[in-house]
């Protein structure tokens, strides 16, 4: 059906009908169709066609748009008032000439000039008959009297007269548009999402429309995460009819259908993204003639996926943890039945797995223990070792696959439990064995959506030991534990105090722990009595040992040495006195300071609460203010000296227990050789004073076995490391440690033997490492 017109306005309700009877109820900017039946009813209603005619149909009308109607012409012509006027007076100009024959000046009439009748029957003659005398005596019988009343003449109509008026007519269109899209796609499957852009209403031909097109606020990456947006906007729409796109702007003209459809694909990667979106949004409507604007402005899409991030892990355990040296070696007994069955762990751990997503690994076994060293089963392989895999793995609801006499590989769904155990319980043979390992070891990580997973730990151990051999059992653990040292250096040459002011350091309030509770201070040490190195002060480096940078603060006492005079390595004590925190020596008597008894690095402990020491340019990380703020000069350079924090942390393993079985206690030892590999120094040199620090096995106790590590420079010891075979660290720094440009990492592989006392030895290597932080910030 083809569209012939617009309508421009509608008052009321007006209805058009078509030829198979579908009504519909016209509004402003609806096409109406050739043969359709417009119906007023108490409306009124304005239609413009194609061909700009204009009609205008009143209340309680009906119209066919058909062809004779829009072919049809005025019967009557409407004349201008000024040219009816001048015809009119010359016709009454003509009437009352007398030399004007109407008969010969005027048009015929519609029924022609009378003709003569003639011989030849092509006419007739007209008879006139004159009538003489109209009238006749009536004499009796009726009424002689005639009809009385006057019928007046009807006034003389004039044809219709147009007055001089200009009609305005327009083509303005009212359009909308609107955007929508599929809700959802897999990124999985490559699933297509379809955006549909609509237009209701219609253009007039010559008429255009145009509306932006772009992204809004989205989580999908454009063109990763889903083919690019506007690159398919722009190849649909050079397939559309009446559809153009050029830098993010699509314009319609009048062939176009109302609406536009373009499509984009998911992108399947490997990335565990979630559920991501993306919106497609319009903006900017407008339309040549007329009114446009936009009634669903934004959609959006989601891309679901099924990736997931997946870690798996292999641990074992026993029934007697204490004799294990780690979760990842655990030690049985063949005559132990308290502690013979050991327990492998092989877990899947990360987000759940989807409906449709699964994971794999592949386990292998390997090691000298092999089926017949385990009850219930026999032989010298290790294929019934990996049945009881297989068993364990089905009934957590994992499916195997690919099994072999040493492998088989195992898959996780969406069902699946998140781990499993393996139980092995040793088979006490009569055979003196040595200690014998079952190793099971992860590889071949594997998922179908998602990166690949990775392994916690790739392999673990199972210990099978026989008492008929009777080889003690070392357990290992790990600890750590620090110390730490500062040393001060004054650089008087730079200050310029008239005071002779005194400088230490305090500790602040600590639990038994040693942690620190608050920072008021409780005792300290007067460091140097006058720091002025021209009247006495120190010159060299001073290093403090036994607490850590938390617990400590530092103070000066304005003027101290001039009014008390203090003395170097002097202790002291703490107070709140009158408002202000203030310094009493070894018999309570109270150290007095200039202007405030006691200034800290902590302004809230200051009588004025300012902040009285700096990092400035000057030299130094602590540049004091011994005057009173604000009065004071402010120049931070009354006191001057710099401290540096050196933390040195031990981190590895230690032997937390060992176990001798049915032979009794024996010994432990341990050793390394500082001119091998087994000692590794890596970044900058460790000196004390200037001299090398190396490493060392001590035996502290003189019981003839070694217990201690320690760091010897010139022959002093400047560290020790206690508790190796005690399952704890204890580490003392003992003297200065010279700062450097890089920290220090030193790794000892230490060798531990334990041997019972008919002389079954076992051997196990500790590793060991010593971090020296040489560049502490000074905490402020």
């Amino acid at each position: 059906m083809v569209n012939i017109g617009t309508v421009q306005s509608v008052t009321g309700i007006v209805r058009a009908i078509k030829e198979d009877g579908t009504e519909r109820v016209l509004s402003i900017g609806d096409s109406v169709a050739e043969n359709e039946t417009v119906i007023t009813g108490d409306g009124v209603i304005v239609i413009t066609f194609s061909d700009g005619a204009v009609m205008d149909l009143g209340s309680y009308s009906s119209a066919v748009l058909n062809d004779d109607m829009l072919g049809q012409e005025n019967e009557q012509a409407a004349q201008n008032l000024a040219v009816a006027t001048a015809e009119v007076d010359a016709l009454q100009k003509a009437l009352t000439d007398p030399e004007i024959d109407p008969t010969e000046a005027l048009p015929p009439t519609a029924a022609g000039v009378t003709d003569a009748g003639g011989a030849s029957n092509n006419g007739h003659t007209i008879v006139s008959v004159d009538y003489l005398n109209p009238r006749a005596p009536v004499e009796s019988g009726f009424d002689t009297e005639g009809i009385t009343q006057v019928f007046e003449q009807p006034d003389e109509e004039l044809p219709p007269v147009q007055n001089d008026t200009t009609n305005i007519t327009e083509n303005d269109t009212a359009l909308s548009f609107a955007i929508a899209s599929t809700a959802s796609i897999s990124e999985d499957a490559a699933e297509t999402a379809t955006f549909s852009v609509s237009m209701t209403g219609s253009l007039a031909p010559g008429e255009t429309a145009s509306v932006d097109i772009g992204l809004g606020p989205q989580s999908a990456t454009d063109g990763a995460d889903y083919t690019a947006f506007l690159a398919a906007v722009s190849a649909a729409a050079a397939l559309e009819p009446g559809v153009s796109y050029s830098a993010g702007t699509l314009t319609f003209d009048s062939s176009f259908d109302g609406q536009f459809d373009f499509t984009v694909d998911a992108i399947n990667d490997s990335v565990v993204e979630g559920t991501e979106t993306i919106v497609g949004q319009l903006s900017n409507a407008s339309v040549s003639n007329g009114t446009a604007s936009i009634t669903t402005a934004s959609t959006t899409t989601d891309i679901t996926e099924n990736d997931t991030a997946l870690s798996f892990d292999i641990t074992v355990d026993s029934e007697n943890s204490m004799n294990d040296a780690s979760n990842l070696l655990a030690v049985i007994s063949e005559e132990d039945t308290s502690d013979n069955e050991g327990i492998f762990i092989i877990s899947k751990s990360g987000n759940a797995l989807a409906t449709g997503n699964t994971a794999s690994v592949t386990i292998t076994v390997s090691g000298s223990a092999k089926d017949a060293d385990f009850q219930g089963r026999s032989g010298a392989g290790y294929s019934s070792v990996v049945a009881a895999i297989k068993t364990a793995a089905e009934a957590a609801n994992l499916s195997v696959s690919g099994e072999t006499a040493t492998s088989l590989v195992v898959t996780w769904d969406s069902t699946s439990d998140n781990s499993f155990n393996v139980d092995l319980v040793a088979f006490d043979d009569a055979i003196k064995d040595s200690s014998e390992v079952l190793t099971l070891t992860l590889a071949a990580p594997s998922i179908s959506h998602g990166p690949a997973p990775t392994l916690i730990n790739t392999a673990a151990t199972l210990r099978v030991e026989d008492i008929d051999n009777d080889i003690p059992v070392i357990k290992l653990a790990k600890s750590t534990d620090n110390s730490s040292e500062f040393t001060i250096v004054n650089h008087d040459d730079v200050s310029s105090a008239g005071y002779h002011n005194s400088y230490g350091y305090y500790v602040k309030t600590l639990d038994s722990n040693g942690v620190v509770i608050s920072d008021d201070p409780t005792i300290g040490v007067i460091v140097e009595g006058d720091v002025h190195f021209h009247h006495g002060g120190f010159t060299n480096p001073l290093t403090i040992l036994g607490f850590s940078q938390e617990q400590i603060g530092y103070f000066i006492i304005p003027n101290g040495n001039a009014m008390n005079k203090l003395v170097d390595g002097q202790q002291v004590t703490f107070k709140f006195v009158s408002g202000e925190w203030q310094a009493f020596d070894g018999h309570d008597t109270p150290i007095k300071g200039a202007g405030s008894h006691v200034l800290f690095d902590i302004a809230k402990l200051n009588k004025d609460g300012q902040d009285h020491v700096q990092d400035n340019a000057l030299k130094g990380n602590q540049n004091w203010e011994d005057l009173q703020i604000p009065t004071s000069d402010g120049d931070y350079n009354d006191v001057n000296l710099n401290v540096d924090w050196t933390k040195v942390t031990v981190t590895g393993d230690v032997v937390e227990s060992v176990s001798f079985g049915s032979d009794g206690p024996g010994i432990v030892d341990f050793d390394f050789d500082n001119t091998t590999s087994d000692v590794v120094v890596s970044g900058g040199a460790l000196k004390s004073n200037g001299y090398d620090i190396t490493f060392e096995a001590k035996d502290s106790d003189s019981d003839g076995f070694n217990d201690q590590i320690i760091g010897v420079a010139n022959g002093a010891e400047v560290l020790t490391i206690d508790g190796i075979l005690e399952g704890k660290y204890d580490v003392n720094v003992l003297g200065p440690i010279d700062d450097n440009s890089e920290d220090v990492n030193i790794d000892i592989n230490t060798h531990v033997t334990a041997e019972d006392v008919d002389g079954d030895v076992s051997a196990i290597d500790l590793n060991i490492n010593i971090h020296v932080d040489l560049n502490q910030l000074i905490i402020q």
